[in-house]
């Protein structure tokens, strides 16, 4: 009975429209019906062809199908250049989700992937059409911005992906950059160099290096090694200002230091400090046992005298 009774004014409704195509009627219009808005329902308003592509509207809920079977809802379609406003009084929307907890919330509920995707410049036709998220607060004064942007600074900007600072109204470029052709990623800099670069102080609570191919020092204790002499030594420093094997300090200046390298060779330079250390023990010890006899003899010889 109700069913006939909303088909019945869902029907003057359509006479009525299809009559007076421009008319505006003045007051409201209520609909009753008990049917959801689904593939097989009939819900309070249809508008568009059962057979075809329609939507359906009954209490809270709007459908789009086509041929009884759900199809994509479009709003503003592909012709349209207005903007879209969803929800300006400040309500949450929910997307997956009845229950909305955020101002946007995602949900991919008991299965698949929660995932959201950005794309710009689909026909690669473009460079200047990039994708990011930019985030403010305190009227624009800070924030962060994420993605691309071929008018931000460094080389191929608008393939480099980075995370810039704001800071008082002023963008920090070099906050992170991740360059997608090397992988290599700087901190403080837009153009890293090698798989980190870094720009500035770095505080570790611990730093680990590899061998990956280098020799530990342990060959100077190996019988063979070339042990320069002190005097040798010596001489290189007179000549060149530095150790050998070790760079000058214009080197380091202009090359920079290999800490993996460097910490080597100075491991290098105190294993052959030790043999140093070793040899002058020796000699010292030599030198106090042959004085040891010396003495001996002397106080033989004097004992001698003195009994005479």
């Amino acid at each position: 009975m109700i069913f006939r009774k909303t088909a019945l004014i869902l029907f003057l409704f359509i006479v009525a429209i299809s009559e007076a195509q421009n008319e505006t009627i003045n007051g409201n219009l209520t609909i009753n019906s008990t049917a959801d808005v689904g593939a097989s329902q009939n819900p309070a308003l249809v508008i568009g062809q059962r057979s075809g592509h329609h939507i359906g509207i009954d209490g809270n809920e709007i459908g789009a199908f086509y041929n009884n079977s759900f199809s994509n809802v479009y709003i503003n379609c592909s012709l349209s250049t207005s903007n879209t406003v969803l929800n300006d009084g400040g309500g949450k929307i929910g997307m997956g989700t009845p229950y909305p907890s955020e101002l946007l919330h995602i949900s991919a509920r008991n299965s698949g992937d929660g995932v959201i995707r950005l794309e710009s410049d689909l026909d690669n036709n473009n460079e200047g059409d990039n994708i990011r998220i930019e985030m403010y607060q305190d009227g624009g004064l800070h924030g962060a911005l994420i993605g691309f942007n071929q008018d931000w600074p460094g080389s191929q900007s608008d393939n480099i992906f980075r995370i810039v600072t704001r800071q008082n109204g002023i963008n920090d470029y070099s906050t992170l950059t991740i360059d997608p052709f090397t992988s290599f990623v700087g901190i403080g800099t837009t153009e890293p160099d090698s798989k980190l670069t870094v720009k500035g102080k770095v505080h570790a609570q611990e730093v680990k290096l590899d061998l990956v191919g280098s020799v530990a020092p342990d060959y100077v204790f190996k019988e063979g090694y070339n042990l320069k002499s002190l005097e040798e030594v010596e001489r290189h420093i007179k000549d060149k200002g530095h150790l050998p094997n070790i760079p000058s300090a214009r080197e380091m200046e202009e090359e920079g230091i290999d800490m993996k390298e460097m910490n080597l060779k100075l491991l290098e330079k105190i294993e052959e400090l030790t043999l140093y250390i070793i040899e002058q023990q020796n000699l010292i010890k030599q030198q106090k046992e042959y004085f040891s006899g010396e003495m001996k003899k002397m106080e033989y010889k004097l004992e001698n005298l003195l009994n005479k």
